[in-house]
């Protein structure tokens, strides 16, 4: 069997609109696709395994063999769990609210304990940097208050140039889809969400 993972950054459960949509997606997929198992993670509901000092220390002992202490070796640990499941996982779901025109801290948070050099990706002394995640097929759906359809409001938009450049750099062969305009009427959202699930339906035959 192969396995889609879901990660849910939105802290709101019910009412969440980036939420709502993986839902969807994510069924309709599997609907079609019986030979994947779900597996889901809720970043955004949980309090995530610390990556503190200790985690640090030993992200750099592990590139270097050095030995481990106690703490060290359960923060990193911790990381690798997380780590292991992005690595298995066949495909990748991230569902994502824009809070302050970038990310929740949910969700960079577990970014920065995935992300580690020799794992998610290399540095070689004369290439330089090189994705170690192998293409991963990725979706990425965005959720956001505002419509960012002109050069004044795109620049405003720190949320998908940094997943953008996140995925591509470890990776992660990602499709975006956005649904803006959440908090600007109804009119506007009804718009917008039939346009969004016309995409993810078309994405479900596909991914």
């Amino acid at each position: 069997m192969k396995t889609l993972l879901h990660i849910a950054a939105s802290p709101r459960l019910e009412r969440s609109e980036s939420r709502r949509l993986a839902k969807e997606f994510i069924a309709d997929f599997l609907k079609k696709n019986s030979n994947y198992i779900f597996e889901e993670v809720n970043i955004g509901a949980i309090l995530q395994p610390r990556f503190g000092e200790p985690g640090t220390t030993a992200k750099y002992k592990s590139s270097r063999g050095i030995a481990f202490e106690k703490n060290e070796t359960e923060e990193w640990n911790g990381a690798m769990t997380a780590f292991n499941q992005l690595k298995n996982a066949d495909r990748l779901v991230i569902s994502t609210p824009m809070w302050n025109f970038s990310l929740p801290y949910h969700l960079k948070q577990w970014i920065d304990r995935v992300t580690q050099a020799g794992y998610t990706f290399g540095v070689d002394p004369k290439k330089g940097y090189y994705p170690m995640l192998g293409d991963k097929k990725t979706l990425v759906i965005c959720a956001m208050g505002g419509v960012y359809d002109t050069p004044d409001k795109l620049a405003l938009d720190h949320l998908r140039p940094y997943l953008r450049f996140w995925t591509k750099f470890n990776g992660l062969d990602a499709t975006f889809v956005s649904l803006e305009g959440t908090n600007m009427g109804t009119d506007i959202l009804a718009q917008n969400d039939k346009e969004v699930k016309t995409q993810l339906t078309l994405l479900a035959k596909e991914f």
